[in-house]
C-alpha cells in the first residue's frame, strides 16, 4: 500500500511539473527583429529538441509573413539544472524579403550568457552625434524595470537607464542591460534608418540558491 501511495505522489508531481513547460511565442524585440524561446518543465529532461522547436516556430512565423527566416543569435541555458534553472533555448531572428541584402550575410552568433570585461583595457569609443551626421543616427529610447541599470551597446558602456535621447547607427546591434541582483538582459536588435524605436527591458530577479 505504501509503495502505491509513493507511486501516485510521484506521478502527480510529474504531471504538475509537466504543466510548467513554457513557450514564449514570438516576441517583438525591435524593428523586424523577433525572439522565441522554449523551456522544459524540469531539470531532468535536458535541452533535447527545445532549440529545434524554437527554430521551427520562427520558420513558421516568417513563412506566414511570406518572408525568409534569418537567425541572428541563439542561446541555451547551462547546467546544472537546479532550483528553477531548467533547460531553455532562445532564438533571435529576423523575417526578411528575398531581395534584402542582409539575408545573404552569415551572422549567426550565440547570444552570450555572461560578458566578461577586461578592466585593464580602455573601453571602445562610443559613436557620438558629433562624429556622425544627424541624418545617419536613429533615436532609440532605452529603458528598464527597474531603472538605473547599466546599458552596453555592442560591448561598450553607454550609460544608465533611462536613456530617452540615445541614438544608434542603422543595422544590427547587441544590447545588454544589467543591474546588481537581476539576471542580465541580452538582445540582438536591428535599427532601421529613419525609424525611431524604443526598448524596455524587464529584468528578472536572480533566483535564490
Amino acid at each position: 500500500m505504501m509503495r502505491t501511495n509513493v507511486a501516485l505522489v510521484l506521478l502527480g508531481s510529474s504531471i504538475l511539473l509537466a504543466g510548467c513547460a513554457s513557450n514564449s511565442g514570438v516576441q517583438t524585440v525591435g524593428p523586424d527583429t523577433f525572439m522565441v524561446s522554449r523551456q522544459a518543465a524540469t531539470g531532468f529532461s535536458g535541452l533535447g529538441t527545445l532549440k529545434a522547436d524554437a527554430m521551427s516556430e520562427a520558420q513558421r512565423y516568417c513563412a506566414s509573413k511570406k518572408k525568409e527566416l534569418k537567425v541572428i543569435g541563439t542561446s541555451e541555458s547551462k547546467p546544472p539544472y537546479l532550483l528553477g534553472n531548467f533547460p531553455r533555448a532562445e532564438v533571435h531572428f529576423m523575417c526578411l524579403s528575398e531581395s534584402d541584402p542582409d539575408l545573404s550575410r552569415p551572422n549567426l552568433q550565440p547570444v552570450p550568457d555572461v560578458v566578461i570585461q577586461d578592466n585593464t583595457a580602455p573601453p571602445p569609443p562610443v559613436a557620438r552625434p558629433s562624429e556622425r551626421t544627424e541624418a545617419e543616427l536613429v533615436p532609440v529610447k532605452i529603458d528598464s524595470e527597474p531603472a538605473g541599470a547599466d546599458v552596453y551597446v555592442d560591448g561598450a558602456f553607454v550609460g544608465n537607464t533611462p536613456l530617452p535621447g540615445f541614438k544608434m547607427l542603422p543595422g544590427a546591434h547587441l544590447l545588454e542591460i544589467s543591474s546588481r541582483g537581476f539576471v542580465k538582459w541580452n538582445r540582438s536588435i536591428r535599427v532601421q534608418a529613419g525609424v525611431p524605436t524604443s526598448v524596455n527591458a524587464v529584468l528578472e530577479v536572480v533566483p535564490d540558491r
